[in-house]
């Protein structure tokens, strides 16, 4: 994410993964990669997104393979890869690793609440700083026609719309 007045080049490259039970475009493949195109050249956008889905349901005998068997497979110990059988061991099988699952995930819920407080935060001042300007903008027009100054003058100089205009000056 960009804080305001950062240029786009800082925006770091976005990974999506979809783990999908079964082979989501029916074509066998273990992965299949999507980036964004330009429609009208066939460029790539090059905006740095990109989503890859990982066919669960692949049975190869590679690597991907094994990590679709692995992530599907109920029992914890069919699973070949050992620090993935390990770690799954210890998170579903004792008491610790339960707790620091729930640990994580509390943090996890507290972190995205408090992003979304931030994002809610922010675009509640900045409608109220735009409302302000405005309101500011309001009274000098109000001012400069108080003072006989034209209309046609006070909305280039104010930089006001018509709409704004015809409520500054009902019937003009």
């Amino acid at each position: 994410m960009l804080k305001p007045g950062m240029p786009y080049r800082d925006l770091r490259s976005g990974y999506v993964i979809f783990l999908c039970a079964k082979d989501p475009y029916r074509m066998k493949l273990p992965l299949y990669h999507v980036d964004r195109t330009i429609n009208e050249t066939g460029e790539g956008f090059g905006d740095g997104d990109h989503i890859v889905y990982f066919n669960c349901g692949y049975c190869g005998d590679d690597e991907l393979g094994v990590l679709a068997h692995d992530l599907t497979t109920e029992n914890v110990e069919e699973i070949r890869h050992p620090l993935m059988r390990e770690s799954v061991r210890m998170v579903k099988g004792t008491r610790e690793g339960r707790a620091m699952m729930s640990d994580k995930l509390e943090a996890y819920i507290r972190e995205r609440n408090k992003e979304a407080v931030e994002a809610v935060r922010m675009e509640a001042y900045s409608k109220a700083r735009m409302e302000t300007r405005m309101e500011t903008r309001m009274d000098v027009a109000r001012s400069l026609a108080a003072d006989g100054v034209p209309a046609e003058t006070i909305k280039k100089a104010v930089k006001l719309s018509d709409d704004d205009m015809s409520k500054l000056m009902p019937g003009k």
